[in-house]
């Protein structure tokens, strides 16, 4: 996913992201939550908005946002369904974000079978006299759910 979004990034004249191994461990245990409850959305159990999870995990941030999606079954499907959505498709290409994380879970059990989460971040700035800018976090206007068919 991340050579594959990079390529779509570099399209538009975007700076490339990184993968970072903690956001795909949040990505991980949101897809599993959602997988669970067999529920899609940002706030599945009404307590888990992504600032929220971001910070019960100690993640500092100075900017956040995720797309999400079910149903697909494939990378590829999803990454297609996310970049037909204009507000995923955004998420995708924010020059402010340059870190990412994503994960799928499956529960054969549910309509949707397979889960998505892809988190994208942006760590808090260190000024020269060491003082944390943007710790508190923001969340990226895109932040929203994938409507499935």
């Amino acid at each position: 996913m991340l050579s594959m979004l990079n390529q779509y990034r570099a399209q538009s004249g975007i700076a490339p992201l990184a993968l970072d191994p903690r956001l795909s461990r949040i990505a991980e245990d949101y897809a599993k939550k959602m997988a669970a409850a067999d529920k899609m959305g940002h706030d599945v159990d009404g307590h888990s908005l992504l600032g929220t999870r971001l910070k019960g995990y100690g993640y500092a941030f100075s900017n956040a946002g995720e797309n999400v999606a079910a149903g697909y079954h494939t990378l590829a499907e999803a990454f297609s369904g996310w970049r037909q959505s204009p507000p995923h498709d955004r998420g995708m290409k924010d020059p402010e974000m340059s870190l990412m994380g994503i994960a799928t879970a499956y529960n054969p059990n549910s309509k949707y079978k397979v889960f998505w989460c892809l988190i994208f971040a942006h760590p808090p700035v260190v000024t020269a006299d060491g003082t944390l800018m943007g710790a508190t976090g923001g969340l990226a206007p895109s932040a929203t759910a994938l409507t499935i068919r």
